[in-house]
């Protein structure tokens, strides 16, 4: 697994086909004058799920046992691998070891943290307010950050305040932060599972579990792993998340999806100047969570004849109408997401099966 001093592992999708990067913290290790105890798993965590989206495609560093100037020359560097990143692509970054919270603002402790008060330890930790300013600017990319802290009853006293786990989210915290959803192990004020029986920590195992779905939109994959997670620890544990995403974009699209992400994102218009773009008022279909998906027959951006199903957001529709019959030049990702493509003078079979599956309706 490559570090964040190293070089990115890619899958061979292309230069520009790449589905986002990873980063992933694991500390295991706190040091013998930290005021904080070793953990269990976040090693494994982060090796399991570095090597998952390693294979989605994902370039991906794994960073074990950071300290806090580690942490905080890993963020920064990864502030320059995802500002190269093409439009859409997704940004992943995942701590486990300990967290604390205090006055509403969250805490990811790194293995040299340490002091003789409070006030001193926090001073050693890294804010997770400071992460989501240096990270989550873009508005183009969707940004997913994972906290799978205070998985133990290790953190002294003093440091945790009157509750365990970490804190909510203040919107107002965050004015600068676009398409970000956080997910924690568990809710505000609760203590979450380490694991150490299966070797994973049972967040750790949701999201990997979660992962293995391509196309699904962060909010629909937080949903199957806290469902996951939930069952797993017997009702016990439920994971918790907060965001402002604005857009259902694939957060893995799979190789059909990126390739219609990438080439043809724009719908132009045809030689004549009139909208190319062909919409039956019965080519509407009721999808997951009464979203709408239209089946839109166009032009892409190489002049092929293709066939598109939009998953529109409700509230956008009459909009996306109109921008049928105007111009002729469709930005589909103002409207929503593509969820399947496919060129020629039909759908392909490929196509109609898998919204057949995933959504119901035959196309």
């Amino acid at each position: 697994m490559p570090r964040l001093n190293g070089k990115a592992a890619k899958a061979t999708l292309g230069e520009d086909m790449t589905r986002g990067a990873a980063l992933l913290f694991g500390n295991t290790k706190y040091r013998i004058q930290s005021v904080f105890g070793p953990l269990r798993t976040p090693a494994n965590d982060v090796e399991t799920l570095g090597d998952e989206f390693k294979a989605l495609g994902f370039e991906t560093y794994v960073v074990h046992d950071a300290d806090r100037a580690v942490m905080g020359t890993a963020l920064a560097q990864f502030r320059e691998v995802i500002a190269k990143l093409p439009k859409r692509a997704s940004v992943y970054v995942h701590f486990a070891g300990h967290g604390m919270q205090r006055g509403g603002e969250n805490y990811l402790v790194p293995v040299d943290a340490s002091g003789v008060s409070e006030a001193d330890v926090l001073f050693s930790c890294i804010r997770l307010s400071e992460v989501m300013d240096a990270l989550c600017w873009r508005d183009d990319q969707q940004k997913l950050i994972v906290l799978d802290a205070c998985r133990s009853h290790h953190v002294p006293s003093t440091t945790r305040g009157e509750v365990a786990g970490l804190a909510g989210e203040s919107p107002d915290r965050y004015e600068r932060v676009n398409e970000t959803f956080v997910f924690y192990a568990t809710p505000a004020g609760r203590m979450a599972a380490d694991g150490a029986q299966y070797g994973n920590s049972p967040f750790c195992l949701g999201i990997r579990e979660a992962l293995k779905t391509p196309g699904l939109p962060i909010a629909v994959l937080a949903a199957h792993a806290t469902d996951f997670v939930y069952r797993m620890t017997d009702k016990v544990q439920r994971p918790w998340g907060t965001g402002n995403l604005c857009h259902l974009w694939p957060f893995v699209p799979d190789t059909d999806e990126l390739a219609t992400l990438v080439n043809s994102p724009v719908l132009a218009p045809n030689g004549n100047g009139g909208a190319n773009a062909i919409l039956d008022p019965a080519d509407r279909y009721v999808a997951e969570r009464g979203h709408l998906v239209h089946k839109l027959k166009a032009k892409d951006t190489t002049g092929r004849w293709a066939y598109y199903f939009v998953l529109v957001e409700p509230e956008k529709e009459a909009a996306f109408l109109a921008s049928i019959n105007g111009d002729g030049i469709i930005d589909i990702e103002t409207y929503g997401s593509v969820v399947a493509s496919s060129y020629g003078e039909t759908p392909s079979e490929e196509v109609r099966a898998y919204l057949k599956e995933r959504y119901g309706f035959a196309a």
